[in-house]
């Protein structure tokens, strides 16, 4: 685990925010789930379309969800890079923070990743 990409997590800040977003986004995945599994059993029509019908109800509150994924993603990819080609220094592990809390906390805030499904209707 020397030099892979979880090394950022050997930082106990990214680690302890990391679980806790992705504690977030399980919590988001299941209401979605839920929401998904429950329109899907109580779907009246029998010739309705599924992907004209069903997919528009329910996709809209999966984004959350594959946004924030996606650049927690990210941000330990960009953490991996750059703790590894950068020169050391002083400053290197508040660098990776700052870098770990822009990619993973700030930018998918600003997208609406951490909108909880159907409290902001």
């Amino acid at each position: 685990m020397n030099n892979s990409v979880m090394n950022p997590l050997k930082n106990k800040f990214i680690l302890i925010v990391f679980i806790l977003i992705i504690f977030f986004h399980t919590i988001n995945f299941t209401i979605f789930s839920f929401f998904a599994i429950t329109v899907f059993m109580f779907w009246d029509s029998p010739n309705a379309d599924m992907t004209t019908f069903y997919l528009p109800i329910v996709m809209p509150h999966l984004y959350p969800v594959l946004i924030g994924s996606l650049f927690l993603i990210l941000s330990l990819f960009f953490c991996y890079l750059y703790q590894k080609f950068a020169p050391e220094s002083i400053l290197k592990k508040i660098v990776i923070q700052g870098i770990f809390l822009v990619f993973a906390l700030f930018i998918p805030m600003y997208l609406g990743a951490f909108e909880i499904p159907f409290f902001n209707q």
